[in-house]
């Protein structure tokens, strides 16, 4: 159950990155032939994972219980003589081996060295532990790895905007896309590629509600000045309000009265905001208490929103 747990985990991740990594070709006339391109890690890793790691670990475990079997007994005749009916019964596979199995002649060779040297068993014992010890270790580096937030920003950031450049995208089609790679922008500190990207939505979409709303909050909390723009904050977080009105949105259009001067309206939509929260309450409360108490903008505070 363990290995098949770990390599779901991985796959996970492992294959997500894949997609992503070959997402600039998705939309090209050969998308067939792509997925099915992409298959063939799936099935290579699947062959891979379960022939020769999970097979070795089921060699390996068998031999331990055959050891274990011929210790309990007292010595391996039983065992041996267990082993050859059932490949006397069976016909010639006493010499042939499996990915799960050794042969029987093997199993066999193995059984008589125990009976020579008791101490295989414990010494084999050692083996497995310590083979199952580096294969948990280097296989969760490996997870890690591909499960990777750092990594996988990477990989979508640069996939994603190459998509973008080409011009083979939408921006009210793929609205997420864009999103995804604003967000990832900001997120690295890069805020006039977010900006960049936002406003190259709004040309095409100018209802994109979370276009509207993350620019604004931009706009409003910027330490850049050339970026700053507290009249535009204003005017594109009441546009996201009339469209969606929610906890989220409602945070950024108090934040967008607040650098406006508008004190009373500030606290009026954060109070509406904390009534609609259905979480982060806390967060809320604490811009309420912000604006009451007349506290600038504090990079503590953030409600730069993805929903």
């Amino acid at each position: 159950l363990l290995f098949f747990i770990l390599f779901i985990v991985f796959s996970k991740g492992f294959f997500e990155l894949l997609y992503y990594l070959f997402i600039p070709y998705t939309l090209s006339e050969q998308n067939t032939f792509l997925y099915l391109g992409l298959s063939i890690p799936a099935v290579f890793s699947l062959i891979i994972y379960f022939r020769y790691l999970v097979g070795f670990f089921m060699r390996n475990l068998e031999r331990q219980a055959d050891a274990y079997s011929a210790h309990i007994m007292g010595d391996p005749t039983h065992t041996i003589l267990s082993l050859e009916k059932i490949a006397l019964l069976s016909g010639r596979i006493r010499d042939l081996p499996s990915w799960h199995h050794f042969s029987i002649k093997e199993r066999v060779e193995f059984l008589n060295r125990f009976f020579r040297d008791p101490m295989l068993l414990r010494r084999h014992t050692r083996f497995l532990i310590l083979c199952l010890f580096l294969y948990l270790l280097g296989f969760s580096l490996l997870i890690y790895g591909v499960n990777s937030t750092a990594i996988r920003r990477a990989v979508i950031l640069d996939s994603a905007s190459k998509l973008i450049r080409s011009s083979r995208v939408d921006p009210k089609k793929d609205l997420n896309l864009f999103i995804d790679v604003a967000m990832i922008y900001h997120d690295m500190g890069e805020i006039k590629k977010a900006v960049s990207i936002y406003e190259e939505i709004l040309r095409s979409y100018k209802d994109a509600h979370i276009a509207l709303n993350n620019l604004a909050w931009i706009f409003a909390t910027t330490d850049k000045e050339e970026l700053r723009d507290p009249k535009r904050a204003l005017m594109l977080a009441k546009r996201a309000v009339s469209l969606k009105r929610c906890a989220e949105y409602l945070d950024t259009l108090a934040e967008a009265y607040w650098i406006n001067g508008m004190r009373n309206e500030a606290i009026r939509a954060e109070e509406e905001a904390l009534e609609m929260a259905k979480e982060g309450r806390d967060y809320y409360m604490a811009q309420l208490k912000r604006f009451k108490k007349a506290l600038p903008y504090s990079t503590h505070y953030s409600n730069y929103n993805n929903s």
